[in-house]
């Protein structure tokens, strides 16, 4: 499935906020992880407006004395689905324990590195 930007912006969510303020309910959210991390932008774009704030929040919890970096780690995350570096395979896995892993080691990997 490939989406464009008149999709994300007319999609439809029809559970309530389930994960910390995200709207995209699991199953949507591993095939738009899926395609996200083939480099497909309307699918990055939905994530990150979907789980922005939520893995901002994430990265600070790792970042203990760096929390200022939380948006670029998240950026980086979201960056590196963009150039290919990420590969998700929707079933191997729960999508938001991806997404929380893989911030998470980003976000203690660029720890490691500031301090």
């Amino acid at each position: 499935m490939n989406i464009d930007h008149d999709d994300t912006d007319d999609y439809e969510i029809t559970t309530a906020r389930s994960y910390r303020g995200s709207l995209l309910r699991d199953e949507d959210l591993a095939e738009f992880l899926a395609l996200a991390t083939q480099g497909d932008r309307p699918a990055i774009d939905l994530i990150a407006r979907d789980l922005w704030e939520t893995l901002v929040q994430e990265a600070r919890a790792v970042l203990k004395g760096c929390e200022a970096d939380a948006e670029d780690v998240v950026q980086d995350f979201f960056l590196t689905m963009l150039e290919g570096e990420l590969l998700f395979v929707s079933g191997m896995t729960p999508a938001r324990s991806w997404v929380s892993r893989k911030v998470g080691a980003m976000a203690r990997e660029h720890r490691r590195y500031r301090t």
